[in-house]
């Protein structure tokens, strides 16, 4: 229905379209991309080769996934342009003793790699939910309110998406602090307006 009323030019729809997926995409991309300059260029990159393929796009098609899709298409164009220098700077440091690369800082784009990929990997409404709830820091009353929910589904939403983020964050090889959890989920139980 979306798809259809932006072909239609409804201004509305395209304002949806920004507050629905906009945060979405740029949280991928950024995740995966530490330039933020870069990562500005690769959302509106994104975003303007959906304006462009919108009229030719079928009515089934899902617009989280095209989006998601081109956006992982141009990162690659992105770290491909890059790989010259990259394989230039791994070659000095490893020629050089005395030049280290940032451990840390690897281990957190490590990370962030994973968290996008495992947010990739949940149905849409749990992606979203976790989003909101603890990236936006959004209320369950207003996550229930933009998915069209009753607090209590939107509650069981998130707990069933906590649940397969932490499978999915395990099978990646990285682990909770289970008091962290417990705390998030404690927290999660009663209704904040």
């Amino acid at each position: 229905e979306l798809l259809q009323r932006m072909k239609q030019g409804d201004l509305g729809a395209w304002r949806s379209l920004y507050a629905r997926y906009l945060p979405v995409v740029w949280r991928a991309i950024s995740a995966k991309v530490g330039d933020m300059h870069a990562a500005e260029d690769i959302l509106s990159e994104t975003m303007l080769g959906f304006f462009a393929a919108v009229d030719g796009m079928k009515a089934d098609c899902k617009i989280s996934a095209w989006l998601r899709s081109v956006a992982k298409n141009k990162i690659g164009d992105y770290y491909r342009k890059l790989g010259q220098q990259d394989r230039l700077i791994r070659g000095v440091a490893a020629a050089h003793d005395d030049l280290h690369f940032d451990v840390d800082r690897l281990a957190v784009d490590e990370t962030r790699e994973n968290i996008a990929r495992i947010l990739d990997q949940l149905g849409e409404n749990e992606r979203l939910a976790l989003e909101w709830k603890y990236i936006d820091g959004e209320s369950v009353k207003s996550i229930a309110e933009r998915l069209g929910l009753t607090a209590k589904a939107t509650e069981s939403l998130l707990y069933r998406g906590r649940r397969a983020f932490r499978r999915l964050f395990e099978e990646c090889g990285m682990s909770f602090d289970d008091s962290d959890q417990a705390a998030n989920e404690s927290s999660d139980r009663t209704l904040k307006p």
